[in-house]
């Protein structure tokens, strides 16, 4: 188990799987592999290439293209 699956649970959290997701912010492209892979137990968290956060959309270069389409 992680170090953070170990403090969510000794801190009485949990962690809904299906709704977490990682964006991987670089200046170089990037294709989709499964090069980076975070695991949560025996689950993966999903990697998203564009994600809103506070109403702003970003996408994994910080363009702003997205958030003004």
């Amino acid at each position: 188990m992680t170090k953070k699956m170990v403090w969510l649970t000794a801190n009485i959290f949990s962690l809904n799987i299906s709704k977490p997701k990682y964006i991987l912010i670089t200046n170089i492209l990037l294709v989709h592999t499964g090069i980076f892979v975070i695991k949560a137990k025996v689950n993966y968290i999903k990697r998203t290439a564009i994600y809103k956060y506070l109403g702003v959309i970003l996408d994994e270069n910080l363009t702003w293209k997205e958030h003004c389409k």
